[in-house]
């Protein structure tokens, strides 16, 4: 028998099991209370008994019915409840009930999917896959996996999907991928991406009916297997409801949600009830938009590249805990398009204005709407013409700035220095510029949420170092005292009642206000659910945001101060030594099973057997997190928060369970019979042994015992040996998870001791004469760390020392790209540009005078 009959007879039979199943259940009950007790509404089988004896057989009759349709209704909720999961699975020691309930619901989903391939095994736990045409996924292949390993035939996702009405990132990572926290793998996939309708994907909380979106290769819910996932042409009806989708319960993350909204005043708590469809988790929680996350996300990576961190604790729930978790959620939205669109945008149509003089006087914007179509410039008035690189809609009250004509701008000058996000609707995110002499009024009852909201944002965009943001009218006023008539003075933004301000500094200063008396011809009314722009008469879902969470915001935007890199100037500084010697050798080699993060796919090595391929990623990431931490015990809340977790939901304490025990089969036991991976303690507490290590402890170790040593030959083979560990970007291939390695710290340290050490490695180098180790050296750890400045100088000293004039002057541009690369507009710290310069002088000067001995001779 071919595997197809197998298939089909296997569906005609659970098709007829459930038919049998449900005609016992609702059928052959009331048959036997017919026969026994008869109709309670008429004389039934006691029409011969005495008066009493009829009365007590009616009521016995009575309720017994009764009893029988109320567990017909419970039986009918638990049939509804299977089918709305698209599973058929029932758990170990199930009732009667729960069983007969999946076996019905089974006959119900195949009749509904008929047509799409499905495949049912067991019997009262049977589960229910639809299997689509598919290459092996690539996530499996790259947890280092063997097909072998699978114990049984893993579910396969379709390729692509089509959005519908009502669809989310998060609702289609839940009914395809079976995790919802695994939108980001989405996003990644299909940003940046011009679809059939000509508009681009550059928003993950905004997608369009009609898109298709392309999926990962990937196993369907790998938080519980027994999941049922519709291909995307097949999309099961009840599959419409993003409500509905959900294949296990979700409990809202105490550790998450309770912080940030706990201390919510009661409008805000209000807001934060059921969100709209389209409304990611992450946003959901913070108050931001997409691109106000993706504008503190940049500017926390830039305060990681000066090497500034923030306290870590380690407990989960202290107040650098709650840092934590907010730098993970916005570290989800880091680069997406949006971001870059408003930007280039706002320094292209700048630039457009002052190289073309047809347009005699410019208008002024009074919103912006960053979406899929484009960027489009709200006018307060009707312009003579349109800049070339704009198109005029709206009867000409509209500039729109297509996504084609953006990619090759680059946003070094704004036309528009104060914008502040208001919120976001189905044409896209929504921005309200406030050019000096202006006020914003903020009215109604958020309209100090809203604001705070609005300031870290506007204290994060490329250009923000140039503008002062400042509530305290003093200061307003000595700023503007002490600029001088014939210097263009920087744009202040202060926040406030305008009567506070001296005479004539309104007219100077960009005002945003929360006093409604204010005259003005613009201004946003803003309650717990709604903000309109005046008079534009749009309406937008806010950004709002409680006391707790604006002072979090405020701690990861805080202004850049001047620091000193870590790192090592080849000529005049010694080695640096990061931290103690340590003792023993033991860190030369790895142990029996090495956790690799160096790398861009995290996997480990030395298993005794594969991991299953639905937990292999999970399984992968919990081990790491537990070494990374050893030989500290972590508990089980944690692990299920942190590591197993999503951004609005604790994992169950089963996905645990089952995750950390397909990792301790794998890892398998020592030579002394103990296991790698213990089971949990009595107390919920989780650890990994000793023979367990981690390539990152083994590179940091490695590099600090080279700062020991005062052999130079033995310095550099131990920091060859540290930076040979590191075989590309770490982590850069993972789609989804370990949010935790940044947010706690990890890659930051990591970082500095592998920039230290390449650092140290191109001095002691240079002195021995190798040149090429040097630059290898560097090479690596920029892997790690691809925009340090201290690289950057020390790869100019390389250059220098070998006299290479060239590749000296490659390395300041590479410099200055990486700098802009990072934060759009900036440039290379003081102390850069000054080496720069006199390496420069000395390399130059070094060849003239050996040009001269020549000519001598």
């Amino acid at each position: 028998m071919t595997r197809a009959t197998r298939r089909r007879a296997r569906i005609v039979s659970d098709v007829v099991g459930s038919v049998l199943t449900a005609l016992l259940a609702f059928g052959a009950t009331p048959l036997v209370l017919l026969f026994l007790v008869g109709n309670p509404l008429g004389q039934g089988l006691g029409h011969t008994w005495s008066h009493s004896s009829r009365l007590t057989l009616t009521v016995l009759a009575g309720l017994a019915w009764v009893a029988w349709m109320g567990c017909c209704l419970q039986l009918i909720r638990d049939v509804k409840v299977h089918v709305r999961r698209g599973s058929v699975a029932s758990s170990v020691g199930a009732a009667l009930s729960e069983r007969v309930a999946a076996r019905i619901a089974a006959g119900i989903l195949t009749v509904s999917a008929l047509g799409a391939p499905l495949a049912f095994t067991g019997a009262a736990g049977a589960s229910v896959a639809a299997v689509t045409h598919v290459a092996q996924p690539a996530a499996l292949a790259t947890q280092g996996a063997p097909p072998t390993s699978v114990p049984s035939e893993p579910t396969s996702v379709a390729t692509t999907y089509v959005v519908r009405a009502g669809d989310s990132l998060w609702t289609i990572a839940e009914s395809q991928l079976g995790d919802g926290a695994d939108w980001t793998s989405i996003a990644r996939l299909n940003l940046g991406h011009t679809m059939t309708d000509g508009m681009r994907f550059i928003d993950p909380s905004l997608i369009m009916p009609g898109w298709t979106l392309m999926l990962p290769g990937a196993v369907a819910a790998p938080s519980d297997p027994t999941a049922f996932a519709f291909p995307a042409a097949q999309q099961h009806p009840l599959a419409a409801d993003p409500v509905r989708v959900p294949t296990t319960p979700r409990v809202v993350a105490v550790h998450t949600v309770s912080r940030l909204l706990v201390a919510a005043p009661k409008s805000v708590a209000r807001s934060s009830g059921p969100a709209p469809v389209r409304q990611l988790p992450e946003i959901a929680i913070l108050g931001l938009g997409a691109i106000g996350c993706a504008a503190l996300a940049r500017r926390t990576r830039r305060r990681r590249a000066v090497g500034l961190q923030h306290g870590r604790a380690t407990d989960g729930r202290g107040r650098a805990s709650d840092l934590i978790d907010t730098e993970a959620m916005l570290t989800r939205f880091a680069d997406i398009p949006a971001l870059s669109a408003f930007e280039r945008a706002n320094s292209l149509v700048g630039r457009l204005l002052q190289d073309e003089s047809t347009i005699q006087e410019v208008p002024q914007v009074r919103a912006i709407c960053v979406g899929p179509a484009g960027v489009d410039f709200w006018l307060g008035s009707r312009p003579d013409s349109t800049p070339s690189g704009c198109t005029a809609l709206n009867d000409g009250m509209t500039w729109r700035v297509s996504h084609d004509v953006l990619d090759e701008e680059q946003p070094l000058c704004p036309w528009l220095s104060i914008v502040l996000p208001i919120g976001s609707d189905d044409q896209g995110t929504w921005l309200v510029p406030v050019p000096p002499g202006t006020c914003l009024p903020l009215l109604g009852e958020s309209g100090e949420h809203l604001w705070r909201s609005a300031r870290p944002v506007q204290e994060s965009w490329s250009w923000a170092d140039n503008v002062v943001v400042t509530d305290d009218p003093s200061r307003a006023a000595q700023l503007l005292a002490s600029s001088h008539p014939s210097v263009v003075a920087p744009p202040i933004l202060f926040f406030g009642d305008p009567t506070l301000l001296t005479a004539g500094a309104d007219r100077r200063l960009s005002v945003v206000t929360t006093s409604p008396h204010h005259a003005t011809d613009l201004a946003i009314l803003v309650d717990p659910i709604a903000a309109t722009i005046h008079p534009l008469g749009r309406t937008v879902r806010p950004d709002l945001i409680d006391d707790g969470t604006a002072r979090l915001m405020d701690e990861l935007a805080l202004p850049l101060p001047e620091t000193s890199d870590v790192g090592l100037e080849l000529v005049d500084e010694a080695l640096v030594v990061v931290d103690p010697p340590i003792e023993g050798t033991d860190f030369l080699a790895p142990g029996q099973v090495e956790v690799k993060l160096l790398g861009a796919t995290p996997r480990l090595e030395g298993l005794q057997e594969g991991l299953p391929a639905n937990r292999a990623r999970r399984a992968v990431e919990l081990v790491a997190y537990l070494a990374l931490h050893a030989p500290d015990e972590v508990t089980s809340d944690r692990l299920r928060t942190r590591v197993l977790g999503s951004s609005d939901a604790d994992a169950a304490s089963k996905t645990l369970f089952n995750t950390a025990a397909a990792a301790r089969r794998a890892m398998g036991s020592d030579a002394q019979g103990g296991q790698l991976f213990p089971s949990g303690s009595r107390t919920g507490h989780y650890r990994v042994s000793d023979q367990v290590t981690v390539d990152v402890h083994r590179a940091c170790q490695l590099a600090t015992f080279a700062s020991s040593c005062e052999d130079s030959d033995m310095a550099i083979a131990f920091l060859r040996a540290a930076l040979e560990l590191i075989e590309g970007e770490p982590l850069a291939n993972v789609l989804s998870g370990y949010t935790w390695w940044e947010a706690e710290g990890h890659g930051a340290r990591m970082a500095a001791v592998l920039v230290n050490a390449a650092c140290n490695l191109a001095a002691l180098s240079v002195h021995a004469g190798l040149f090429e180790l040097a630059q290898w050296g560097l090479g690596q750890a920029r892997l790690v760390d691809p925009y340090s400045e201290a690289l950057s100088r020390a790869a100019m000293q390389v250059a220098a020392a070998a006299g290479d004039a060239d590749r000296l002057r490659r390395e300041w541009r590479e410099c200055q790209r990486r700098v802009d690369e990072l934060d759009p507009g900036s440039a290379p710290s003081p102390r850069t540009e000054r080496l720069y310069g006199e390496l420069s002088h000395r390399v130059l000067v070094g060849a003239s005078s050996a040009q001269s001995t020549e000519l001598m001779a």
